[in-house]
C-alpha cells in the first residue's frame, strides 16, 4: 500500500500544467514559467522583466489610481482634522500625506511602479494637502459655505499664499510639502524585481525539501 502519511519534513506544491495563471497578466501558464518576486509568471511576462521592460497587468494603474485616491482622501481629512482642532496648519502632517499615498498605491500593484505612477502620487499629494486649507478656512468662516470651482482653484493654491503672507513660514511649509511629495514619489517607483527560471511545468507536483 502507498504511504500517505503527511510528510511534515518537505513542502509539497502542486502545480497542474496549463491550469495555473500568470500572476502578472492572468494569462494561462504554458509548459514553462517563471517566478518573479516569487510570483509565478508566464514566459512572456518573464522575459520582459529580464528585458528591464516594465510588467503591470491591464488594471494595475487604476487600482493603484483607486488605493492612491482613497490614500489622499485620508490624508486630507487628517490634515483638515488637525488644521481644525490647533488652529494651525502644521506642515509636517504633509509628510504623512505623501507616505500614505505612496504606501498605498506601491501595495495596490505589488510593487509595479514607474514614472505615471510617480506623476499620480505626487499630484495626489499635493491636491491632499493644499484641498484641505478649504475646510479649515470654512471651519474659521474665512469663506463661505458654499464651495465653488473658484474656491477649489483657491484651495490648489493655498500653499503659495502662505509664502505671500509670511515668506519664511511659506518656505519652510513648501520644503515639508515638498518632502511630503518626494516619499510618495520614491514609494511609487517601482520595486527592483528577482526573476528565477524558466521552469518546467510538464511535472504535476514538486518536493521541496523545506527550510
Amino acid at each position: 500500500m502507498p504511504d500517505i502519511t503527511p510528510q511534515f519534513g518537505t513542502a509539497e506544491y502542486a502545480d497542474v500544467p496549463e491550469t495555473d495563471r500568470c500572476q502578472i497578466c492572468q494569462q494561462l501558464i504554458g509548459p514553462s514559467y517563471y517566478r518573479v518576486n516569487q510570483r509565478m509568471a508566464c514566459v512572456a511576462c518573464g522575459d520582459k522583466v529580464k528585458r528591464g521592460m516594465p510588467v503591470e497587468s491591464g488594471s494595475s494603474y487604476l487600482k493603484a489610481l483607486l488605493f492612491g485616491l482613497g490614500a489622499a482622501f485620508l490624508g486630507f481629512v487628517i490634515y483638515s482634522a488637525v488644521g481644525i482642532m490647533t488652529g494651525l496648519e502644521i506642515g509636517y502632517v504633509s509628510l504623512a500625506v505623501g507616505f500614505l499615498v505612496g504606501i498605498a498605491m506601491k501595495k495596490a500593484t505589488g510593487g509595479v511602479g514607474g514614472r505615471k505612477y510617480q506623476i499620480t502620487a505626487a499630484l495626489l499629494t499635493y491636491a491632499a494637502v493644499s484641498l484641505s486649507a478649504i475646510p479649515i478656512a470654512v471651519h474659521y468662516n474665512s469663506i463661505p459655505a458654499g464651495i465653488s470651482a473658484g474656491v477649489i482653484v483657491l484651495g490648489l493654491a493655498s500653499p503659495f499664499f502662505e509664502l505671500a503672507q509670511s515668506p519664511v513660514s511659506g518656505i519652510i511649509g513648501l520644503v515639508i510639502l515638498y518632502v511630503g511629495i518626494n516619499f510618495a514619489w520614491r514609494q511609487t517607483a517601482g520595486s527592483r524585481l528577482s526573476v528565477d527560471g524558466p521552469y518546467d511545468n510538464a511535472a504535476k507536483s514538486t518536493t521541496a525539501t523545506a527550510t
